[in-house]
């Protein structure tokens, strides 16, 4: 559960991380050509200038917007009602690794071209590459203990407060 963490971490995983993924949830729902009207134009392939969106492009958003709907709904419930710090420490350690699929998948769609024209890239392209990182570093510092120990017993479960 949540309490168990320092502080910083634990209004980063309450609030912070689903906020952050609930917003991409809003943005792909709102607008599913929001993936290929980041890259630069000729990176994005549409086969149109239509600004309405393929059906390729709808199901690819609708999909997306589940499956981080999903980790929002595992991440809140892993924080209020786990007892037990590897829980928490797992689910911590599974985002971070989910990081790296995510930057891998951000270079080989840009590529060569789209890297070295890193001028032309708009906001949205430029926050799918640092918001990680810094979700990346607090994720690190938690499970490295940077932000303080967390408060478990000998047995790794939540101490309880005393009264």
């Amino acid at each position: 559960m949540a309490s168990i963490m320092p502080p910083i971490p634990r209004a980063f995983f309450l609030y912070g991380e689903p906020i952050l993924i609930l917003s991409g949830v809003l943005n792909t729902l709102l607008k599913p050509t929001a993936i290929t009207s980041m890259l630069p134009a000729h990176l994005a392939r549409r086969p149109t200038s239509d600004p309405y969106p393929s059906p390729l492009e709808h199901l690819l958003a609708l999909q997306t917007a589940s499956i981080m709907f999903l980790v929002v709904c595992i991440s809140t419930a892993v924080m209020l009602y786990a007892t037990n710090a590897r829980v928490v420490h797992g689910l911590v350690l599974s985002y971070a690794i989910a990081d790296i699929p995510h930057w891998a998948s951000l270079l080989y769609v840009l590529g060569r071209d789209g890297l070295s024209q890193w001028g032309t890239w708009d906001t949205s392209l430029w926050l799918q590459f640092f918001i990680p990182m810094l979700t990346m570093g607090i994720k690190v510092g938690y499970l490295t203990g940077a932000f303080g120990p967390d408060r478990v017993d000998s047995e790794g479960n939540a101490k309880e407060k005393s009264k």
